[in-house]
């Protein structure tokens, strides 16, 4: 599970979002993670001390199916924010 944890790799340590999830599927064949848009207000903090150069940030959002390793399995919104779950499994 990675709950609230990709901001804070692609946005506070600059980790590119393919590396995420490329780290995420040797780690075992399924995966429940959660999307915190730039919208949030902790990625909102996160951005206000430095410039927003994170174009591909939305990615979880429109393409996790075309990344070669992971297959989208389900997509939830909250009902109370605009946070995503998604339930992912490993290819193969």
């Amino acid at each position: 599970m990675a709950l609230a944890l990709i901001h804070h790799l692609a946005i506070a340590n600059n980790v590119p979002l393919d590396r995420v999830a490329e780290f995420f599927s040797q780690l075992g064949a399924w995966l429940i993670i959660e999307f915190v848009p730039k919208s949030d207000p902790q990625v909102q903090r996160l951005l206000a001390a430095r410039k927003d150069i994170f174009t591909d940030y939305p990615w979880m959002v429109s393409a996790p199916p075309s990344i070669a390793f992971i297959v989208l399995r389900r997509k939830n919104r909250s009902a109370i924010s605009q946070r995503i779950l998604f339930l992912m499994k490993r290819r193969g």
